[in-house]
């Protein structure tokens, strides 16, 4: 796959917003670091769609994947800023003629001094900005399991057996699987695991075996649902997330339902299929 870099319009739009408000320069260069930050490595284009023919989730070719490299990434950002800069002051400059020209001055046609301002001030930033160097970028922690122990590798087979025993993954995402507990150390290909019906087994899961130092190891500062990382997307194509899995266990925990899975998926552990 090539790799090319290109900012996502909406994050540009909403930089540059940000950027318009800003009072000093070092909360606009905050923010233009964050976008460099926030578009490194950016996956475009829909990696899977759902093909009813033949009842399964197939990948689609990624369209581009931008740099890792920082300093590429803000070049990118510079180009792109001004692009919307140039695009701007023109409409502005245009509209203000149109008005000036008009002989009955018409209210919908207005010279756009507001976006004038704010369109010098935005490039007087970017312009301080390009002296500065890329932003550091500090290596993503893998959120990946390790195994304790050998013991646990059976624990993991039991516990996919089980779920596949009860229709919420497939055979096929054995591999997907292996790699997310830690069992294999790389994988070909990466896509997440589907995930069928509700998510509350999967909460489940997570509370009393994913997310369970008697099983495996983490390293300091993971976050606790750190498997919200693009690892499990259900039928309709929705990834896990956060709020997600906040919103089942708050729901589940009502009516009583996250119990009843987490002492199933307990017996699954220890219990092979």
């Amino acid at each position: 796959m090539k790799e090319r870099t290109e900012i996502d319009t909406q994050n540009l739009h909403f930089t540059y917003m940000e950027l318009a408000s800003c009072k000093v320069y070092d909360d606009a260069k905050m923010l233009l670091d964050e976008l460099v930050i926030k578009e490194i490595g950016r996956e475009y284009g829909d990696n899977y769609y759902y093909d009813e023919e033949t009842d399964e989730w197939l990948c689609k070719e990624i369209k581009y994947k931008n740099s890792q490299v920082p300093r590429i990434v803000k070049l990118a950002v510079i180009d792109s800023i001004t692009g919307f800069l140039n695009n701007r002051e023109l409409i502005s400059e245009e509209a203000t003629i149109a008005y000036e020209k008009a002989k009955v001055k018409d209210t919908t046609i207005i010279p756009f001094k507001r976006m004038d301002d704010d369109a010098k001030k935005v490039r007087n930033w970017v312009e301080r900005w390009k002296k500065e160097p890329a932003p550091k970028i500090t290596q993503k922690k893998s959120f990946r399991l390790r195994p304790k122990s050998n013991s646990v590798i059976q624990n993991i087979g039991n516990v996919f057996d089980y779920l596949v025993k009860i229709g919420r993954i497939d055979t096929d995402s054995k591999e997907m699987w292996n790699y997310l507990c830690g069992v294999i150390e790389s994988i070909e290909v990466k896509k997440p695991i589907i995930w069928h019906g509700e998510w509350t087994t999967l909460t489940a899961l997570i509370e009393v075996f994913l997310c369970d130092k008697n099983y495996f190891e983490f390293e300091k500062g993971v976050r606790k649902y750190f498997i919200c990382d693009n690892m499990f997307i259900n039928d309709k194509g929705k990834y896990l997330t956060e709020d997600i899995l906040g919103n089942t266990k708050q729901q589940s925990n009502g009516n009583g339902t996250l119990d009843d899975e987490k002492k199933s998926i307990k017996v699954a552990i220890e219990q092979a299929i």
